[in-house]
């Protein structure tokens, strides 16, 4: 909207937070693993073309879901439904760690992708809806801590690739945390 403004009662709202956490842990998280699976699953022993096949689900199926994240807001139950798309998209990102069959890291990586898309909506419209007077500037905000987290995140998880494991320990990381992040689900109330 025009006119709007990040103002200092944004770092004060703890609603604005928990649809940043949401957001963060769910799309800056998948963008994270979008760019470090390839990686992984070459460092333990599939081919460049498999491993990118497997990595493009983390990132393309998301797309179809934010859709249908949308529609879950008019349900009841849509908190429910979010926070069980952050653990099973980090449960997911565990899963990739894992050395499992190539059918089965496929698997994982499109549970990751399909789940990354269901808090999108909750994530924009709540922080839209929570801060009326400034509805642009609340997106904005909730977006931004994403941006801070795949710009942090991305070459810590980089990081983890000269540890034990090759970057195991990263995607383990990753998928707790957000699955962790299930817990700072708001309740959404849905309007009419």
């Amino acid at each position: 909207h025009a006119g709007d403004r990040l103002e200092a009662g944004f770092f004060r709202d703890r609603r604005l937070y928990r649809y940043a956490a949401i957001h963060a842990m769910s799309f800056g998280v998948n963008v994270i693993v979008g760019n470090w699976v390839v990686t992984l699953l070459e460092h333990h022993g599939h081919s460049k073309s498999v491993s990118s096949a497997a990595g493009s689900l983390t990132l393309l199926l998301g797309f179809f879901t934010r859709a249908g994240g949308g529609t879950l807001l008019r349900r009841a139950d849509a908190s429910r439904w979010v926070a069980a798309s952050l653990v099973v998209g980090g449960a997911g990102i565990v899963v990739l760690a894992l050395p499992l069959p190539i059918v089965a890291l496929f698997v994982a990586a499109a549970v990751v992708g399909l789940a990354a898309g269901v808090p999108f909506a909750m994530a924009f419209t709540g922080a839209a809806a929570d801060r009326p007077e400034a509805p642009g500037a609340a997106v904005g905000f909730v977006n931004a801590w994403a941006s801070l987290v795949i710009v942090a995140g991305t070459p810590l998880v980089g990081l983890t690739f000269s540890l034990p494991g090759n970057g195991r320990i990263g995607f383990v990381v990753v998928g707790v945390l957000a699955a962790l992040a299930s817990l700072a689900t708001p309740r959404y109330v849905a309007t009419a």
